[in-house]
């Protein structure tokens, strides 16, 4: 996310994160004990890698507004690439 989106939009910044389509990033899952040695290895020559959360146990989604921090409703996803 553009630094300062947050700032600039308090109430909305989510929604544009997350739903507003004019980012593309890969998602990729990999064990926690793997994590740190992937992003000491990742190549320079390439985009950084961004932690944006972690898969634990259970079912379902919960978005927090920050780590360890409180639960906030998923924004409605307004772009569609595919549609």
């Amino acid at each position: 996310m553009e630094p300062g989106v947050r700032t600039a939009f308090p109430d909305t910044w989510p929604e544009l994160a997350l739903g507003g389509g004019e980012d593309f990033e890969l998602l990729v899952a990999a064990p926690a004990a793997q994590v740190e040695q992937l992003v000491a290895g990742w190549p320079d020559a390439l985009a950084p890698l961004t932690l944006v959360g972690r898969l634990v146990a259970g079912s379902g989604l919960s978005l927090l507004d920050r780590e360890g921090g409180s639960a906030v409703e998923p924004p409605a996803i307004r772009s569609r690439h595919f549609a």
